[in-house]
């Protein structure tokens, strides 16, 4: 505001670099000098942590301008998928055309309404079904969080994850036919029946 200049701390990463290996896509901080030294100490470390976060993750990034429909989809997301950017440009319709039709309600309908308004809060979670490139579908875990709302409330920037917990979800239902099936005759256990009687 006053036009002096200060002298400040840069420190960044690259996120995401193109096919010939340019950087398309930067994070990172500015810290103002006059600040002092134990807070910008504190600062670095929370840097360096998000970095190493960012680089040791499995889970595909993503992050939504619903105004316009543009999405960054990080490398990660694209390619847990089996796509190649191509196949999946940086637009909300990428995501929404691939959720599983019985999941539509509990997950792209929830978000738009999340986007509306901030009744709902600024954070959710969900999990659906997601096709792949092969046509499989696997189970996602998505979180995500509302970064910047404007003033009458409608979200304008949410960033978040996608997590594969297919193997997971298949060792639930593994493990709950188990529970409920006889291994010799693979009818309904006494567990099962005894709990569909607690029920009544």
């Amino acid at each position: 505001v006053s036009g002096e200049y200060r002298p400040v701390l840069s420190r960044g990463f690259v996120v995401c670099r193109d096919s010939e290996g340019k950087a398309i896509r930067l994070a990172g901080i500015h810290i103002d000098l006059a600040t002092s030294e134990s807070i910008i100490g504190r600062l670095a470390v929370q840097h360096d942590r998000m970095r190493f976060a960012l680089e040791a993750a499995r889970d595909g990034l993503w992050d939504w301008e619903p105004a316009t429909g543009d999405v960054y989809f990080s490398p990660r997301y694209i390619a847990m998928f089996g796509y190649t950017p191509d196949e999946f440009p940086q637009r909300v319709e990428s995501w929404i055309s691939r959720v599983h039709p019985d999941d539509l309600e509990a997950t792209v309908e929830r978000q738009f309404r999340f986007i509306q308004s901030p009744d709902m809060g600024d954070l959710f979670e969900c999990v659906y079904r997601f096709r792949a490139a092969d046509d499989s579908y696997k189970w996602i875990l998505g979180r995500g969080k509302v970064t910047r709302r404007d003033e009458n409330g409608k979200a304008i920037r949410i960033v978040g994850l996608h997590t594969d917990i297919t193997e997971l979800r298949n060792a639930q239902e593994s493990l709950a036919h188990l529970i409920n099936h006889d291994t010799l005759t693979h009818l309904y256990s006494r567990f099962y029946l005894d709990e569909q009687l607690g029920k009544l």
